[in-house]
């Protein structure tokens, strides 16, 4: 688990710290690929753009105080933004 910034027992800060795993996703392409499923891999930034995140920051800071638009601009540009968490996470979609 990662709490501030450092690595933390899965059971330190419950509800507080973020537990993240490393997946093969090799090997899960694979066991895709001999169970004819499809599958792809992406970024978590260009994931969260599929799915309309700008337009639904537009819409919740269209609602908030500026302060609050700020705290949310801030968190949506880590969640993306290349140079942080946007090209460092990445998603799996698998279907039939």
């Amino acid at each position: 688990a990662i709490y501030k910034h450092r690595h933390v027992g899965i059971f330190e800060y419950p509800g507080k710290a973020d537990i993240s795993v490393h997946v093969n996703f090799k090997n899960i392409a694979l066991q895709c690929n001999k169970r004819g499923l499809q599958y792809n891999i992406q970024t978590q930034r260009q994931f969260l753009l599929d799915f309309g995140i700008q337009l639904r920051l537009e819409q919740i800071c269209s609602q908030v105080d500026n302060v609050q638009a700020s705290l949310i601009c801030q968190g949506v540009d880590r969640l993306i933004d290349p140079s942080k968490m946007g090209q460092l996470f990445k998603v799996l979609h698998i279907e039939k």
